[in-house]
Parts: C-alpha cells; structure tokens; sequence
C-alpha cells in the first residue's frame, strides 16, 4: 500500500505506463551457429499459471518455460534459459523479450488481508 501511494496519480491513469519500473523476461530468441548468414533460430517462451475461469485470476506459474523449435515444442527448466549465454555452436540469447511488473490494485490488497484475517 505504501508503494501505491507513492505513485503519481496521473502516471496510474495511464494504463500504458509502467508505474513500478520493474520487468520480467517472458520470451528469448536464440541463434545457435557460427554466423547471422548460417544457423537456427529457435524461441522459448515463459509458461503462465493456469487461468481461473471464476475470477479470471491466474495462478502460480511452475517457473518452467516452452520451447519452440521447428515444428516441436517442449518444456524446458528455467536452468535452461540461464545456459543461452554460449556462442559458436551453443543456442545464444539473441532477443530478450520482457513484460512490466504491475502494482497489485488497492482493492486486491484490501481483499488479501480480509482472506487472510478470516484464515
């Protein structure tokens, strides 16, 4: 709450603004070959939490990650995505895709501590 109250009320009107600054990688882009003119390209993406068709609230992601290489997809540990540093014949991290961190809403805070109070 203390946070949400530091926020510029103008800055949280506009729905395109990052209020917090902070941002989590959702996706990379790779390149495994010795040359932008050779090579393969292949993408992993962050799995979400499954959504609740109720609430429409998603819920905790299992920090695992898919896949995407030609036709064939696969789930991958996050320690995968930690090793896309290589070069030469190893996948390299070659796009970072990232998405901000939102604040939660004043009305989701105040309906965390009344659940929790209820506990």
């Amino acid at each position: 709450k203390e946070l949400l109250a530091l926020v510029d009320p103008k800055l949280a009107q506009d729905t395109g603004a990052n209020q917090t600054g902070l941002y989590e990688l959702r996706g990379v882009i790779t390149h495994q070959g010795a040359s932008a003119d050779s090579g393969h390209y292949t993408s992993y993406v962050k799995k979400e939490g499954r959504k609740d068709p109720g609430t429409g609230r998603r819920g905790e992601e299992d920090g695992k990650w898919w896949w995407f290489n030609d036709d064939k997809v696969s789930e991958v540990d996050a320690e995968k995505i930690q090793m896309l540093s290589g070069g030469g014949e190893s996948h390299s991290a070659l796009i970072l895709l990232y998405r901000a961190v939102e604040l939660p809403r004043m009305q989701e805070l105040d309906e965390g501590q009344g659940s929790k109070a209820t506990v």
